[in-house]
């Protein structure tokens, strides 16, 4: 069991790690293309947002979270080792404790970074519609000319951020599927030995199987809410600053 534990628990703290070091590469060039097609007030939003999320959500992921799970399953054998020892509610409190933290700080995220984004989106496309309204009204005779040479360079670099979040969303989506799916594994075998060794009458190391296997969706619901808060970054990124290619 405990190799069981060790093995998913390694699992979520390496794929927290590659999905840092995925979006360390990628924002970059995603935020310049951003820069470049004039999105600087997205691109102000969305820099502070990624660095609380590869910052500060993993950071409180490793440090919180995944000890809550090392704890919940501690209490879970002790507790269903010992007869006279009855520690079920405690690790139930540990791990309530520890899906409030998740479930509020990643509803905050989400709530947060939706309403930034939708709000500098349109914030973007007004400027860069004054802007090619200037270009083609006070610049005399080649005024025109310069508006749709104006359309065609953001369109180019249009194509080119979207390119780079696509590539990135498969990257991620690469990064995170085996890690969540041997957790996952893990989770279903568990529930399945513990079905298993039930009806022969040790019902204290199903419970213990059991509930390590309910335990383990706090580290599956860490690993899924931070992937899908980087989803929703480059999903944005790719979804503003596409008025030149319209």
């Amino acid at each position: 069991l405990l190799v069981v534990v060790g093995a998913a628990t390694s699992a979520c703290v390496t794929l927290l790690s590659n999905l840092k070091k995925v979006c360390s590469f990628l924002f970059p060039p995603l935020l310049t293309a951003l820069s470049a097609l004039g999105g600087h007030t997205t691109t102000a939003t969305l820099q502070p947002f990624m660095a609380i999320l590869s910052g500060g959500i993993i950071t409180l992921i490793n440090s919180l979270i995944v000890p809550i799970f090392m704890a919940t399953t501690v209490l879970a054998i002790v507790g269903n080792l010992s007869k006279e020892v009855r520690l079920d509610k405690l690790a139930k409190s540990f791990k309530s404790f520890g899906s409030f933290v998740l479930g509020g700080v990643f509803s905050l995220f989400i709530s947060f970074i939706t309403a930034q984004g939708i709000a500098t989106s349109a914030f973007d496309g007004v400027t860069f519609n004054a802007s090619k309204f200037m270009v083609s009204s006070y610049v005399p005779i080649l005024g025109g000319y310069l508006s749709d040479g104006y359309d065609l360079a953001f369109a180019g670099i249009v194509l080119l951020k979207n390119s780079i979040g696509l590539v990135g969303t498969f990257i991620l989506i690469a990064t995170v599927a085996f890690p969540v799916c041997k957790m996952a594994v893990l989770s279903l075998a568990m529930k399945f030995t513990a079905a298993i060794i039930e009806p022969l009458g040790e019902k204290r190391i199903s419970n213990m199987l059991m509930m390590t296997s309910k335990n383990l969706s706090l580290l599956i619901a860490a690993a899924m809410g931070v992937a899908f808060m980087f989803l929703i970054l480059i999903m944005l990124a790719i979804s503003s600053c596409n008025m030149g290619a319209l």
